[in-house]
C-alpha cells in the first residue's frame, strides 16, 4: 500500500466525508478515516481535488489505459410519453458497425422498471447483444441528476470501453454529469464515429470553430470513451426479429436527496410530426422576409405530408420555435426530402443535414452556399416560387 500513488494524511483529515461523495467508483469508504480500495481506485484525483484540508495526496503517476474495460454501450433513452426515443435505435445501429471493427460486443443500458421485458426485447432487435437493466423507481419522470448517478454507478461496476448517449436535451445533461463523475472525457454532438485500427481508440468527429472544420477527438487513456450523438445523424439497422440476448439486472445506489424536484411534465403539442421523425421537411430562413410568409412553408408541408423547420435566423426572428431549428445549434435531421427556402446554407445550418437524402434549394442568390450541397436548385424569390410550386403539386 505504501507504493500506491494516492495517500491519506490522517493528521490533516477532517473526517468530513467530502472525498467519499466525490469518488465515482466507490473506491473510498469511511470508517474512522477514509480508506482507499486500490482495486477500485482509478487514480482520477477527484477525491484529492475535493478534499478541503488537502489530506488526500495523489502523487504523479503515468496513467495506463484500463485494459479491463470492454464492450460498446448505448444508453437507452425514452420519451416523456414512455415510448423509445429513435436515437437509441440509431446509436445501437452505429454501435454494431463499430463493433465489427473493434471486435466488441454491443450492450444497452436501460434505466427503468425491473419488469421492462418489452423494452429489452426491442433493444435486442435494434442491435444489443446484452441489456444492463438498472431498476429505477422514478424512471418514468426522468431527472438528469438521478439518471447520471445510476448510469455512472453501473458503468463504474461493469467498465465499458465505449459509452454512447443521444445528444437530446435530456441526454446532454446526463452525459456531462456521467463523464464528470467517472473522470473521463466526453465529445459532444458527434457527427461521425470510427475505430482507429492501430490503437483501437474511438475516433470522435464533430464540427469545431463555428462549424468551419471537423475535429477528430480521441480519449487515449481514460475509460469509458464517451460521446454524445445528435438524433438523426446515425442510421438504425434492420430489426433483428426474434433475437434474444442476455439481461443483467444491476444494483443501483439508493436515491438520495436531489437538488431538483420534478413538479410536472407535459408534452408540447405540435402541428404535424416532429422534424426529427419526418420524412419530408420544408425549412425556411431569413429569405422568407417576414413571419406571415412562413405560412407558405406550412402550406407546402401540408401538401407533401411533411413538417416545417427553420434556420437559426428564422428562430431568432421569432418566426418559428426553437424546437424546429435545424443546424449546429439546433437539430440534426435525416429526412428523405429537405426543401430549403430562403436559406443561405452556411455550414452552421448544413451541419444539421448530414443525414438528409435529397435536398432542394430555393434562393434568389445564385451564389448562395446552399446550392453547393443541394441536389436541385431553383433561383428565384420564395414568395413567387412557393405559390406556383404548391399549385403545381395540388394539380
Amino acid at each position: 500500500m505504501s507504493e500506491f500513488p494516492l495517500k491519506l494524511d490522517a493528521q490533516r483529515c477532517l473526517q468530513c466525508g467530502v472525498c467519499i461523495d466525490a469518488c465515482g467508483y466507490g473506491a473510498l469508504t469511511m470508517n474512522e478515516y477514509p480508506e482507499i480500495d486500490p482495486e477500485a481506485c482509478r487514480l482520477c484525483g477527484s477525491c484529492a481535488e475535493a478534499c478541503p484540508a488537502g489530506a488526500l495526496v495523489l502523487s504523479a503517476v503515468e496513467r495506463e489505459r484500463d485494459t479491463q474495460a470492454q464492450g460498446i454501450w448505448v444508453l437507452a433513452e425514452s420519451r416523456p410519453d414512455g415510448t423509445s426515443d429513435p436515437v437509441t435505435a440509431e446509436l445501437l445501429g452505429e454501435a454494431r458497425r463499430l463493433a465489427e471493427t473493434a471486435g466488441e460486443s454491443v450492450s444497452a443500458l436501460l434505466v427503468g422498471p425491473s419488469e421492462a421485458g418489452d423494452r429489452c426485447r426491442e433493444l435486442f432487435e435494434q442491435g444489443a447483444d446484452r441489456v444492463y437493466l438498472a431498476p429505477c423507481a422514478d424512471a418514468e419522470v426522468p431527472e438528469e441528476n438521478r439518471w447520471a448517478t445510476v448510469v455512472a454507478a453501473v458503468a463504474a461496476r461493469y467498465r465499458p470501453s465505449i459509452l454512447l448517449i443521444g445528444a437530446t436535451r435530456f441526454g446532454r445533461g446526463v452525459a456531462a454529469r456521467v463523464a464528470a463523475s467517472l473522470g473521463t472525457g466526453l465529445t459532444a454532438d458527434c457527427t461521425r464515429l470510427s475505430i482507429d485500427p492501430q490503437s483501437g481508440n474511438l475516433l470522435q468527429q464533430r464540427p469545431a470553430f463555428g462549424g468551419n472544420l471537423l475535429a477528430t477527438i480521441v480519449t487515449p487513456d481514460h475509460r469509458p470513451q464517451m460521446a454524445s450523438v445528435r438524433p438523426g445523424v446515425m442510421k438504425a439497422i434492420a430489426p433483428r426479429s426474434g433475437f434474444v440476448g442476455e439481461i443483467t439486472l444491476c444494483e443501483v445506489p439508493a436515491a438520495g436527496p436531489s437538488a431538483v424536484e420534478i413538479v410536472a411534465s407535459r408534452l408540447n403539442e405540435t402541428r404535424g410530426s416532429s422534424i426529427a421523425d419526418a420524412r419530408i421537411v420544408v425549412g425556411g430562413g431569413r429569405g422568407m422576409q417576414c413571419a406571415a410568409n412562413m405560412a407558405l412553408l406550412q402550406e407546402l408541408a401540408d401538401v407533401l405530408g411533411g413538417s416545417v423547420a427553420g434556420s437559426r435566423a428564422a428562430v431568432e426572428a421569432g418566426w418559428i420555435g426553437f424546437e424546429n431549428q435545424v443546424g449546429q445549434t439546433g437539430r440534426s435531421i435525416a429526412p428523405d426530402l429537405y426543401i430549403a427556402c430562403g436559406i443561405s446554407g452556411q455550414i452552421q445550418h448544413t451541419a444539421g443535414l448530414t443525414g438528409a437524402g435529397t435536398i432542394v434549394a430555393i434562393n434568389n442568390d445564385p451564389a448562395a452556399p446552399i446550392f453547393s450541397v443541394a441536389d436541385y436548385g431553383i433561383v428565384g424569390d420564395v414568395t413567387d416560387v412557393l405559390p406556383r410550386l404548391i399549385a403545381a403539386l395540388r394539380a
